[in-house]
């Protein structure tokens, strides 16, 4: 993806942000100090519309990962804080332990934020993704491309896992008999 590359610098290297930028793209100036919001979430710290799932919160951290760990990135577009839809999401697709546990196992978890600037913003942009939109999954590989075919509207546990079965499958991953399970309900 060109533009990926065009937003994050070469072919996803790791590059520090840019002095006196936060997360959220607003700038520090003078003598401020510049806290910046963590690169990871806990479950424990999730907003609701986050479920039980240890994120990434910075494309580029995570494309590197996948391609460092060979494994497809799980790419979550999601509004926080977000309407009833967003938070059901997060309450029962992303708190179901089959999922949950795929995602720590086989996939690297990464979150953007729909509904801010600065890097999430950036990933909107290069993605062509709405900005306040429910929730969308992407499975993208370590370079941002897509695995498969980009879907809305899937709200579903079952839903999700199908997806989430079928990327490892072509990645030659054999899925979890729970996931599996899952995906078949």
């Amino acid at each position: 993806m060109k533009r990926i590359r065009q937003l994050w610098g070469k072919e996803n290297t790791l590059e520090p942000l840019p002095d006196a930028t936060t997360h959220d793209g607003s700038r520090a100036t003078g003598n401020q100090v510049v806290t910046a919001k963590p690169a990871r979430t806990t479950p424990e710290s999730n907003p609701v519309e986050l479920g039980r799932v240890e994120w990434i919160r910075e494309l580029n951290l995570g494309l590197g990962e996948a391609k460092r760990q060979k494994k497809p990135v799980f790419l979550f577009f999601q509004e926080v804080p977000g309407c009833g839809t967003c938070q059901r999401f997060g309450i029962g697709v992303l708190s179901q332990p089959a999922i949950v546990e795929a995602l720590r196992k086989d996939f690297v978890a990464v979150c953007v934020y729909n509904n801010k600037g600065g890097l999430d913003g950036k990933t909107l942009k290069a993605y062509c993704e709405p900005s306040w939109n429910n929730p969308v999954v992407r499975f993208v590989d370590g370079t941002g491309s897509d695995i498969v075919a980009r879907r809305d509207g899937i709200y579903t546990a079952s839903g999700i896992a199908r997806r989430m079965v079928d990327v490892l499958n072509i990645y030659g991953v054999k899925p979890s008999s729970e996931l599996v399970h899952l995906a078949s309900a």
